[in-house]
């Protein structure tokens, strides 16, 4: 503790010394002046100056303890005329005090200057202080000096510039589920949540030679757009260092054979050795190389496909009449020979646009029509109409309308059940569908049907047809105008296209599969300017040739093999080599489809063309046709056949890159081989991918215009490593020989590249000479030509370029440089069977005899029969939920959670992950446990639509369980099995034998899966 005494004699001090402040702070400066002030102003320590000076020296002294001198004391000059001088007069008031001080004029002037200067510089700083108050020191923008330093960067200073917003959301979020399938602590989670939206600019340089440009947007559409970062150094015009980047850079080679790249990140410099110029880059690229090219002013694009890459599912024969007689139709082209002309057509399709207009109940049948060629059991052919298709061809349509029970959709599958088979024979549809006009297209002389839209594989297609032959109407099915009074009446329409189309069906045959597609974008394309070949890769040379050496075709191009090249340019009979334009047969030039003149252009026409079975054994491809697409594409000895060529399907100046968002600078375009000038010949919108060329001249020259650029993927996954070296030697202003050197380099994206996809590894080199200089007599010689006037000397240039390509591809640790076709590893996928809900009731299982296999149950023949369910025994399907068998969790039944002998039940317990895979590691954010799809089967129990009463014990029960069944199907969503290549249905289930005590009694248990071979069910467990 401090006395109270000291520290009141504390207080004491620190008061006097105060007052001894302020008394001296408030002391007069005059009194001091009057009594203390010696006659010279240097005559005190710390002189003060008096408020009436006596000479002009006094105004010249100043000192800081001089107080502000009041705005009543003024001082002005007034000059004498008599004497000459300038006098300084000191007023107070308005009112003149003390003794005017003389001025001559060299002193008046002196002092005048003296003063102009010193109020100009006191100005400047109090503003230049007043400025730096208000802004302060803002980190965003600031600079300041090099000092020293400006010797190697430049003057300037280091000015640092930052412009843009930021947005950050800070949050906690917690989550609980209580799901008692998920573990405990699986069902709550907490974790902080960030969101950040920043758009900033920042640019900053040290001196005029370095230069740091940063871009970043977290909002920007594209990912390469949001972060741009750019670090260049621009060195002295006579320095070595010329520039070095680092960020976002580009290389433009001297050699235009030689594509340098604008997307670009990595480190270029450019470099000068006297008259040798460096040019080199070290960078990841970001995009990739693409060319385009026109012929005449419009684009032109080049095409390639294999031979099964048909257009699928929207091309269709209207029967076996006109695929039969395909081929000779065409072959008169440009003439049809075919004698049919096709007046009306309704073309029916699956509803599931939801557009009930003009919607019918249809059902379309495969024989429909059919004179020579029927499937279905007890259609038989009559021989009436000479081969025609009609419907007086067979005896069906006449059958049909001897039943008006199938006028009634619900009626359909009763009344054909046993002697059409469903989706084979016959396709029912509800509410179809008709198509306008628009949506479809029919060559009437031809009977093909084309859809605009290709359809997907579970949709069916009916038609109805009307046509001419030889003067005489046909009609096949039956249009919506027949019975127009009865609209809830089916129509009876011929069936092209089922729901299962597959090898086997009889419907297989109608569509077409030697029409191909240019693409969905291609339309109006032109005659003069479009070219196709076929080529096949040969084995032997590696390479792809346009014949094939042996049989006797041997030499000859396929174009003409395959009956593509029979007309020249005058479409006379006379092959010139060239692929045969025929609108509406060949091409369908408004809508891109090339069309073969064979129904089995690489099938069977080819092996009737090559004459040797044994020949046309190892060339023809007859998977095409006789199996899926799918399944063709992986017979690859046969896939050799290629369709290669180009089109052009427009005719102006406007060129489309096919990208979007291009890199600046990327574009390069070339006429004829000589490079053009931006803005000048062309102009490029960057950001919608197109140039348009602005030098009429090129256009009306019909020169070939060549476009390159860098197109910047939206899934650019790839790390790819450019590697550049641009030399350039000088020997004079005009003379110039330059070498260039590029290395790329691919990182596969898996260690086991697929074939066709590998990682590249090439390497490029080249050699460029230019030369240029002024001649004047060659003007000299040119102004001799009559109508010439020129002066200007003439250019004389000379550029040699030769660039070689060597290609390689990466060869890693893994990847050793080899490629698989196929590892298996993602060729499986799985269809969830255990929801209880797409499950219903079974159908009475039923053998055809044609099988050879006894009825297992006969009732099954039975149309609208109450006996049709009488061994039906009752079946439950369910699943439990985990909330009653689960005992760690708070959610079941106490009477449950406390009963171990129902929690162990095999027929009500839970199912762990590990009993059936033991083996799997299992996933914390994954279900340790099963979900399972129970079944409870009682054989000697009644099931549904069983009202066999003769079966019945006086107990109740059923007398003979081991005859009875109890079924269940569903759908399965895969329409096309073939296509998925499903190889197996696997069923897994907890052995109920193995606890004897809970075996159900004996019976039969069936899944019905659909049409699903035994040879597919072969592997159930």
């Amino acid at each position: 503790m401090i006395p109270r005494r000291r520290i009141l004699c504390a207080w004491l001090a620190l008061l006097c010394a105060l007052v001894g402040v302020v008394r001296l702070f408030a002391m007069p400066p005059l009194s001091v002046s009057a009594t203390a002030l010696p006659a010279g102003p240097d005559s005190l320590r710390y002189p003060v100056q008096p408020t009436a000076p006596e000479s002009y020296e006094w105004l010249e002294q100043e000192s800081a303890l001089d107080l502000r001198t009041p705005s009543v004391v003024t001082h002005e000059f007034v000059f004498n005329p008599a004497t000459g001088l300038y006098l300084l007069v000191t007023k107070v008031g308005g009112k003149q005090v003390g003794t005017p001080i003389p001025y001559t004029l060299e002193q008046y002037v002196a002092y005048v200057e003296r003063n102009g200067v010193q109020n100009y510089f006191l100005e400047r700083a109090a503003q230049d202080e007043k400025e730096q108050q208000g802004k302060g020191f803002n980190p965003f923008d600031f600079g300041f000096e090099l000092g020293p330093a400006e010797k190697i960067f430049g003057p300037g200073g280091v000015r640092v510039r930052t412009q843009g917003s930021a947005e950050v959301s800070m949050g906690v979020k917690s989550n609980a589920t209580d799901n008692p399938s998920i573990p405990i602590r699986s069902r709550r989670h907490t974790f902080f949540d960030f969101d950040q939206k920043i758009q900033a600019n920042v640019q900053a340089s040290v001196g005029t030679k370095l230069n740091f440009n940063l871009n970043y947007n977290t909002q920007a559409t594209f990912d390469f757009d949001s972060k741009k970062l750019k670090l260049a150094y621009e060195g002295e015009e006579d320095g070595i260092i010329k520039v070095l980047e680092a960020g976002n850079v580009s290389l433009q080679s001297k050699n235009s054979l030689i594509q340098g790249g604008a997307s670009l990140f990595g480190i270029h410099s450019k470099l000068q050795f006297g008259k040798l110029d460096v040019d080199f880059v070290v960078s990841q690229q970001e995009a990739e190389t693409k060319r385009v090219s026109t012929d005449r002013g419009a684009q032109t694009t080049p095409f390639e496909f294999s031979a099964n890459q048909y257009d699928e599912n929207r091309h269709f024969y209207l029967g076996h009449y006109f695929r039969d007689h395909y081929n000779k139709a065409m072959s008169t082209l440009p003439f049809i020979s075919s004698g049919v002309k096709i007046n009306r057509i309704e073309v029916w399709v699956t509803n599931k646009r939801g557009n009930f207009d003009e919607a019918r109940n249809i059902v379309a049948f495969t024989d429909m029509g059919e004179a020579e060629r029927v499937t279905a059991r007890g259609v038989t052919t009559n021989g009436s109409t000479q081969g025609l298709p009609a419907n007086q061809a067979n005896s069906l349509y006449s059958w049909l309308l001897g039943q008006p029970a199938l006028r009634q959709v619900d009626q359909v599958s009763q009344m054909l059940e046993g002697q059409l088979r469903g989706g084979v024979d016959y396709a029912k549809i509800e509410s179809a569908r008709r198509l306008n006009a628009n949506e479809y297209r029919i060559n009437d002389q031809l009977g093909t049907l084309s859809l605009q839209v290709r359809l997907q594989p579970d949709e069916v297609v009916g038609v109805a047809f009307e046509y001419t032959y030889q003067g005489k109407v046909y009609q096949v099915g039956e249009f919506s105008s027949d019975r127009s009074d009865r609209t809830a009446d089916n129509l009876f329409v011929k069936l092209l296209k089922g729901s299962s189309m597959t090898p086997t069906a009889p419907y297989w045959q109608f569509m077409m599969r030697n029409v191909y597609s240019l693409g969905s974008s291609v339309y109006n394309l032109k005659a003069e300017h479009f070219k196709l070949d076929v080529f096949y890769r040969n084995d032997s040379t590696g390479t792809a040739i346009p014949y094939i050496n042996e049989g006797k075709v041997a030499g000859q191009l396929l174009t003409r093999v395959l009956g593509m090249d029979r007309l020249d340019s005058r479409n006379e009979p006379h092959p010139d080599g060239v692929f045969d334009f025929v609108p509406g047969y060949t091409v369908d030039a408004e809508r891109g489809l090339v069309i073969f003149t064979s129904t089995e252009p690489f099938g069977s026409y080819l092996a009737e063309q090559i004459g040797d079975p044994a020949i046309a054994e190892r060339y023809v491809y007859r998977e095409i046709y006789d199996t899926t697409m799918v399944a063709a594409q992986q017979v690859a000895e046969r896939d050799k056949f290629i369709l290669r060529g180009e089109y052009q399907a427009a005719n102006s100046g406007q060129i489309s890159l096919g990208a979007m968002n291009v890199t600046p600078g990327s574009v390069r375009v070339t006429a004829g081989g000589a490079t053009l000038v931006e803005n000048v010949d062309y102009t490029v919108n960057y950001a919608m991918g197109t140039v348009t060329i602005l030098n009429e001249a090129i256009l009306n020259s019909g020169t070939r215009v060549d476009v390159s650029l860098e197109n910047r993927g939206f899934l650019n996954l790839q790390r790819k490593t450019v590697l550049g070296l641009d030399l350039n030697y000088h020997f004079t202003p005009d003379l110039t020989l330059g070498g260039t050197f590029m290395y790329l380099s691919e990182m596969p994206l898996t260690a086991k590249p697929v074939m066709g996809r590998e990682s590249m590894q090439n390497s490029l080199w080249g050699l460029n000479l230019s030369w240029r200089t002024e001649s004047q007599w060659l003007t000299r010689i040119l102004d001799y030509i009559p109508l010439l006037d020129l002066t200007k000397p003439s250019e004389v240039a000379l550029n040699m370029e030769f660039a070689h390509l060597i290609p390689g591809h990466y060869e890693g640790r893994y990847t050793k440089g080899h490629s698989y076709i196929d590892d298996f590893e993602t060729s499986q996928s799985s269809i969830d069977l255990l929801n209880p809900y797409a499950w219903m009731l079974s159908s009475t299982p039923w053998h055809d005899p044609a099988d050879g296999a006894a009825d297992l149950f006969p009732e099954a023949r039975l149309v609208n029969d109450l006996r049709y369910g009488n061994r039906r025994a009752l079946l439950n399907w369910f699943y439990i939920d985990p909330m009653l068998n689960r005992a760690g969790s708070s959610l079941t039944p106490s009477y449950l959670r406390n009963n171990p002998d129902m929690l162990s039940n095999h027929y009500s317990r839970e199912v762990r992950m590990s009993e059936l895979f033991p083996y799997r590691d299992e996933n914390f954010a994954q279900q340790s446990y099963l979900q399972t799809l129970c079944l409870a089967y009682y054989p000697d129990e009644r099931g549904p639509y069983n009202v066999n009463s003769d079966q019945v014990g006086s107990d109740g029960k059923l007398m003979n369980p081991t005859e009875n069944w109890g079924g269940m199907m569903r759908k399965i969503d895969q329409s096309d099995f073939e296509a998925a290549n499903i190889e197996y249905i696997e069923f897994w289930m907890m052995d109920p034998f193995i606890y004897p005590e809970t075996a159900p009694t004996s019976g039969k248990l069936l899944f019905n899966l659909g049409e699903v071979s035994e040879e597919v069910l072969k592997d159930e467990k």
